[in-house]
């Protein structure tokens, strides 16, 4: 099977990103871990790094809002979490999710942004285990939220 989504987390360190599988840590504040998500649907990015912000809150907002499109909400939307951009999810019937920052929107396949979301979460919030395991009750209620978004032909 072809994936049509990827997802990439980086942390921004001295004004240059590192992947998230490269970080070895430590943070410089815990409590304030800046960085961006990459992700990607086909050939449509809906996030980058001009969205740099608190990534550890926008991954929670990411799989928060996603799972309530999936308890049936047609609509979700927040603000990012260090900045007056707006987040918004909204379905289009049960295929199409359109997603917007800020002023700018883009229509992509749910399926897909919903693997794409879980996968990258679980991905996302297994590595800050290892990486600020202090935190582990948090980012363990993430990798289940995260677990639960994937659909079964994306495992």
């Amino acid at each position: 099977m072809i994936r049509t989504f990827d997802a990439a987390t980086y942390f921004l360190l001295d004004g240059d990103g590192v992947r998230l599988q490269d970080f070895c840590g430590p943070f410089s504040d815990e409590y304030y871990i800046e960085g961006w998500i990459e992700l990607n649907i086909g050939t449509i990015r809906l996030l980058g790094r001009e969205q740099c912000d608190l990534v550890d809150q926008l991954w929670a907002y990411l799989i928060d809002g996603t799972t309530q499109l999936l308890r049936g909400h047609s609509r979700w939307e927040t603000y990012f979490p260090d900045q007056p951009l707006r987040l918004a999810l909204q379905l289009e019937g049960a295929k199409k999710l359109v997603f917007t920052v800020g002023e700018e929107q883009s229509t992509v396949k749910f399926s897909a942004f919903r693997n794409a979301v879980s996968l990258g979460g679980i991905q996302f919030f297994e590595r800050m285990n290892e990486l600020l395991p202090k935190s582990s009750d948090v980012w363990s209620g993430y990798i289940e939220k995260s677990s639960s978004l994937v659909s079964e032909n994306a495992r």
